[in-house]
């Protein structure tokens, strides 16, 4: 997020359509993007890639 320049803990707000660019393909392409690579539970602000997972979790 730092890298971006944004402030926000939330990765949405990276990918946030913007209502004067609702519509436009390469903003609504960018929204489902980050539909379909994050996952969170928003209530808990909690956001994480499965993709960037490691195959397998050492405890």
């Amino acid at each position: 997020m730092s890298r971006a320049g944004l402030r926000s803990d939330k990765p949405s707000d990276l990918f946030k359509v913007r209502p004067r660019d609702k519509g436009k393909a390469q903003y609504e392409d960018q929204h489902q993007a980050y539909e379909v690579l994050v996952e969170c539970h928003k209530r808990e602000g909690l956001y994480w890639m499965p993709c960037a997972a490691p195959d397998s979790v050492s405890a």
